[in-house]
């Protein structure tokens, strides 16, 4: 589970300046906020396989309860987030190439984050913009004019995180390069001049999740 931010109070909390605690560990197991037998609207993968390393080769749930881990530690934290997406690319290139013979997952995981280095995008953002825009369906309209704005480096950091974490497009997809496109996406969305809150007004309630990841995919 995470927040949408196109709640204001949501997106506030993104700037929001917590103290030394931020450094400490990020998500929460049974947080107090969200009891087990809360109702919630949306994707429920409690009874899912685990995610696709990519098509046809399956993750199992510590290997991308880790990943998910080091993904949102490494955007949360991070002085520049175009840098961490960088650095999120490569370790998602790397995983993209394992194989059981390999040996445990896990391990892989650790070291393809340990390991920070470094790949360009190469999607521009006006592509993952579109892709995002043809993945609302036609019936909703034109989502609504939101004067916002532009968000700190540290909210638009804690924006990705928040995208990498209980991501839909990784249960819906066909891979970790599903997943890291879907992230890329909400980085363009505010490279592009896009507030927090009109991003997430598309990504987490205008735009169907298999749309946009049939839209990703095309992308290459």
């Amino acid at each position: 589970m995470t927040l949408s931010h196109y709640c204001p109070t949501a997106a506030s909390l993104l700037d929001a300046d917590v103290g030394a605690e931020a450094r400490q560990p990020t998500l929460q197991v049974d947080a107090p906020a969200f009891p087990p037998n809360g109702e919630y609207i949306g994707l429920d993968a409690r009874d899912a396989l685990p995610p696709l390393v990519r098509p046809g080769m399956l993750m199992d749930w510590e290997a991308w309860w880790e990943c998910e881990r080091l993904a949102v530690d490494l955007l949360m934290f991070a002085d520049h987030p175009h840098d961490a997406l960088a650095r999120l690319r490569a370790a998602v290139q790397d995983l993209g190439s394992w194989s059981p013979a390999d040996g445990p997952l896990l391990d892989r995981v650790r070291s393809a984050f340990e390991a920070d280095g470094r790949s360009r995008a190469n999607v521009p953002t006006a592509d993952l913009v579109a892709a995002v825009h043809a993945a609302i369906p036609a019936d909703l309209g034109a989502p609504p004019v939101l004067v916002e704005p532009r968000p700190t480096e540290r909210a638009t950091g804690r924006f990705l995180a928040a995208h990498a974490f209980a991501n839909w497009p990784i249960h819906v997809g066909a891979g970790l390069s599903i997943w890291l496109r879907s992230i890329e996406a909400a980085s363009a969305l505010i490279d592009a001049g896009f507030g927090i809150r009109a991003a997430d007004l598309r990504l987490r309630h205008l735009a169907d999740t298999t749309m946009l990841c049939r839209a990703l995919a095309r992308l290459g």
